[in-house]
């Protein structure tokens, strides 16, 4: 495409670099953002740009870039409290007297032709072009005077355009924009980047941008399972009016879990926002295959049947409609997980290959599973209390 192209004709070096981005009438989200946290801000800094360097490396990430990248010289002065005190000053003093020499200090403001104009008060500071003649600077207080290099330390140092701090401590950030379609994978690479990364104490690292999408989704998701596996289970229990049969029936959704994740790691996709969404269809679809069966068993029971034959006759009677619903299923889905690329259709794709495995598992282990807890549920259970009841009468009498 035109952004790919624009990258590579015009690539970024050492001494420029080069951000290609799409134009959006909201705020630019380029998808990939790190903050890492501290006290000490070279720690800060180092970390970052290891960190950059790292994560700089894997493909899908591009316009990779740090606020901490960039330094300046500048001039430092340390101020020794020690020494001060002897002139009546203090380190605060110190920074102001030097402060109104370089760049002055409005002292009061004056009428002139009609406007106000501020008076400021400054020393001659064409000469203080070294850093010899900063530390020639007279700095004078109520019990004497010195030179400013006998009472702080002038050196230049690297540092900082900006400084930025989150909840009061020095921060740092990684930006970048994410080109590949599968941000989950994404993700985790640059997860085990940090993981790897020996951090000095007090520094934390955390991810937002689309990392912290996604984990908000997942969150959502999960709610979502929840609320939509309580609201089956009560619309099976009015259904059928009993409590044992609709649990028998909920039983059936973990084995559909089992398929969708086999069918992710035959397929190498991984588990994220849409293999999701594809578990969550499940939690409607597999449920269908369990309450035709028990449907049907507890039509045969209610004609005089026992738990074991109604069972077997209910599994051969329901086998044929619950293999088909299944294969339909599946067969209408297989052109969304097989003939779709990893540009466009990633997402259709891990919903597609999600739900055929969760289907093609809980059919085939419906038949086994069910029958089995449903026999648990309605005889094995109730001879255990009858026999706890029995153990409790003998007792008492």
């Amino acid at each position: 495409n035109i952004e790919t192209d624009l990258r590579d004709q015009f690539p970024s070096d050492d001494k420029r670099r080069i951000t290609v981005t799409e134009l959006s009438n909201g705020p630019p989200q380029g998808g990939l953002e790190i903050n890492i946290t501290g006290n000490d801000y070279l720690a800060v800094s180092s970390v970052t740009q290891q960190l950059s360097q790292d994560i700089g490396d894997i493909d899908g990430i591009v316009n990779l870039y740090t606020n901490v990248a960039e330094a300046r010289d500048e001039i430092v002065i340390n101020v020794d409290p020690g020494a001060v005190i002897p002139l009546g000053l203090t380190a605060r003093d110190v920074a102001l007297q030097v402060n109104q020499f370089m760049v002055g200090q409005i002292v009061t403001r004056m009428n002139l032709d009609g406007a106000q104009v501020n008076v400021v008060l400054r020393g001659q500071s064409n000469g203080i072009n070294t850093i010899e003649a900063i530390r020639l600077l007279t700095i004078s207080g109520p019990a004497g005077v010195a030179k400013l290099g006998d009472v702080a330390s002038v050196s230049f140092q690297k540092g900082p355009v900006s400084i930025s701090r989150t909840d009061g401590r020095r921060s740092a950030s990684i930006n970048g924009s994410i080109t590949d379609e599968n941000t989950q994978a994404i993700g985790q690479k640059v997860q085990d980047r940090i993981d790897a990364l020996v951090l000095p104490p007090g520094l934390e690292i955390t991810t937002g941008g689309v990392f912290e999408q996604i984990a908000e989704g997942f969150q959502d998701i999960f709610l979502a399972m929840a609320v939509g596996i309580f609201l089956v289970y009560l619309v099976m229990v009015a259904s059928l009016g009993s409590l044992r049969n609709p649990f028998v029936i909920v039983m059936s959704l973990p084995l559909a879990l089992i398929g969708a994740l086999v069918a992710l790691t035959i397929t190498g996709r991984t588990l994220g926002l849409p293999a999701m969404m594809g578990i969550l269809i499940l939690v409607g679809l597999v449920v269908t295959n369990a309450i035709v069966l028990i449907a049907f068993v507890e039509q045969l029971r209610e004609r005089g049947l026992s738990i074991h034959d109604a069972l077997i006759q209910g599994g051969q009677v329901r086998l044929r409609p619950i293999l088909m619903t299944a294969f339909t299923t599946s067969f209408a889905l297989l052109p969304l997980a097989v003939f779709t690329t990893d540009g466009g259709g990633i997402i259709g794709a891990e919903l597609a290959i999600v739900v055929i495995g969760g289907l093609a598992s809980s059919t085939f282990l419906t038949l086994i599973v069910v029958p089995v807890i449903y026999t648990i549920m309605h005889q094995s259970v109730p001879k255990f209390f009858e026999r706890a009841l029995q153990r409790g009468n003998a007792r008492v009498s």
